[in-house]
């Protein structure tokens, strides 16, 4: 979880638009661990 999180903020600081396209992916990904917790 925390290298999705460092992926997420490397992006953020390479280009916006993949930033935001690797988000809502790691978002969907979070809410899967989470249901599985």
């Amino acid at each position: 979880m925390v290298d999705l999180y460092n992926v997420g903020t490397y992006n953020a600081d390479t280009g916006f638009k993949p930033a935001k396209l690797n988000l809502e992916s790691m978002i969907r990904t979070l809410k899967r661990d989470w249901a599985i917790v």
